[in-house]
């Protein structure tokens, strides 16, 4: 079947739009609207210069826009090529497949242009890919069940990658984790965030963390924490380079 018009999911990548793949930019160059939503991530761009950087108009969205009113959306797919440019790699948050479910349950093809995330990048600290368990969203509420994951990792051997809500501070973060008892004051743990141009990736303990001035800097920064299960010796040897 040849489909007239699309609904485009595009990965935006983890930073900004330079991290957009030649595949990506085609695609939005070629869509009738673009629409940029940005709630899922903290990336370091807008639909402003994402206008200027395609060269055609973006419009951003909000949760709402996407959750409670997609029908809209969805709709003007019918007759138009739609592109929604998404931080990190599109499919990551459950609410975009929603989105290519719905649609095609009307009869409207959706195609998905991937692109870097969190899950590939947090390997630049060392930590085997493979040996990671089962990843977890850690909100302001601590809820019991992100704990029992973390715990259930653990016991297990494997890594537990901790993606913060978007308004979870990183020191707050921590602080959670050590009162449920996830984390140990002295038990060193991984902290990731891609800044673009570098990363910033830290082997620390809570303790560690909270005498050093390094990260107060760096509030407005999205963080990532990898609490490490059983290693292997050259995930130790990685692991050294970031202490």
């Amino acid at each position: 079947q040849i489909f007239l018009f699309m609904l485009y999911l595009i990965s935006l990548g983890i930073f900004d739009e330079k991290d957009m793949s030649m595949r990506a930019i085609e695609c939005a160059k070629k869509c009738d609207f673009l629409f940029f939503e940005k709630y899922t991530a903290k990336p370091k761009t807008n639909a402003k210069k994402l206008s200027e950087f395609l060269g055609k108009e973006v419009k951003e969205i909000g949760r709402e826009d996407l959750e409670e009113n997609s029908d809209d959306i969805i709709k003007m797919s019918e007759k138009n090529n739609v592109g929604i440019i998404i931080s990190g790699d599109a499919l990551i948050a459950t609410t975009h497949i929603s989105l290519i479910l719905e649609a095609r349950k009307r009869g409207i093809e959706a195609k998905v242009i991937h692109g870097s995330s969190i899950y590939t990048a947090v390997c630049s600290s060392g930590l085997q890919i493979y040996k990671f368990g089962r990843t977890v969203t850690l909100t302001k509420r601590g809820e019991k069940s992100t704990i029992k994951e973390i715990k259930e990792n653990r016991k297990r051997g494997l890594h537990t990658l901790v993606l913060l809500d978007i308004d979870l501070e990183l020191s707050d973060a921590i602080n959670i984790l050590l009162k449920s008892k996830a984390i140990k004051e002295n038990e060193k743990i991984v902290l990731y965030s891609n800044l673009g141009e570098y990363e910033i990736i830290k082997y620390i303990s809570p303790k560690e963390f909270f005498e050093s001035d390094f990260f107060k800097n760096l509030k407005e920064e999205q963080f990532s924490i990898i609490i490490p299960g059983k290693l292997h010796f050259i995930e130790e040897e990685a692991l050294s380079l970031w202490n």
